[in-house]
């Protein structure tokens, strides 16, 4: 993917401490710099949370995938761009790629699936037609296919429990997407996550998580023809409410030996 085919760009250094995880651990910060430009842009449309948030509506995000097309060495600065590609009754639908420096051919790329909820019981409501009227008929085909729906973990490989944190919090007062999903993938057994490379992330929120919640990761790893495919869940420790499900997928790291991992 080529740049400009997406109507909003902006450009962010890239964090001194994230550099460390940028060759294969990056797609979860790149799922950061993708939150950041789409709430950016939104406002920029006249729907951000600086509209939503007065009349009692916020933005959430329901599922997303990432993927990185090519590896590149850690970039100084990583540009995204992104625009809405759809919106039906209450969903709406919005493309991302990232280009490192100067390149113009994207390193990673990604879609997502959002929903306006009420702030005071988070219920979702219908889209309305001013989101609607973003994307003109017919929708543009999506930069990667979100899945509708994820297996289940059912033998788990490896387990943490994790705390949430106040300053995990977002504007809803819920725990940010995006810690919530590094979470997730840093739940994969050590041997996985020292000596592979993370090439593919879909995620999907089942609810949100508050201010000193513990949550269960659970990860399930399996071989794939390519490396490996590990399926992720993150639970309330309590009560076992579903909070996130995830599926990476991940191929060896060239300088390094396979991950010995359950198959």
């Amino acid at each position: 993917m080529q740049r400009a085919r997406l109507p909003y760009s902006e450009t962010h250094p890239l964090p001194f401490g994230a550099a460390c995880h940028w060759t294969h651990h990056g797609l979860p910060l790149a799922c950061l710099f993708f939150q950041q430009a789409a709430g950016a842009h939104a406002s920029r449309l006249g729907v951000g949370l600086d509209a939503l948030l007065p009349q009692g509506l916020s933005w959430v995000l329901s599922a997303l995938r990432v993927q990185r097309l090519r590896r590149v060495p850690t970039p100084a600065a990583l540009t995204l761009e992104t625009g809405p590609t759809g919106a039906a009754s209450r969903v709406a639908h919005r493309d991302f790629a990232g280009f490192a420096d100067d390149d113009t051919a994207a390193c990673v790329c990604g879609s997502s699936r959002w929903m306006m909820v009420r702030t005071d019981d988070g219920r979702p409501v219908p889209m309305p037609q001013a989101v609607r009227d973003l994307v003109p008929e017919p929708h543009p085909a999506p930069l990667v296919e979100v899945p509708p729906r994820l297996p289940e973990v059912t033998a788990p490989t490896a387990e943490r429990r994790f705390e949430v944190r106040r300053y995990d919090l977002d504007i809803n007062d819920h725990a940010n997407n995006v810690r919530l999903i590094e979470m997730a993938v840093e739940s994969v057994p050590d041997s996985l996550w020292e000596n592979g490379s993370l090439l593919d992330l879909a995620v999907i929120f089942r609810t949100g998580a508050v201010y000193g919640e513990a949550l269960r990761a659970a990860v399930a790893v399996t071989r794939t023809a390519d490396g490996w495919e590990a399926l992720h869940a993150l639970h309330t420790a309590d009560t076992g409410r579903a909070v996130l499900q995830a599926r990476s997928l991940w191929t060896p790291s060239n300088d390094s030996p396979p991950p010995r991992v359950q198959s």
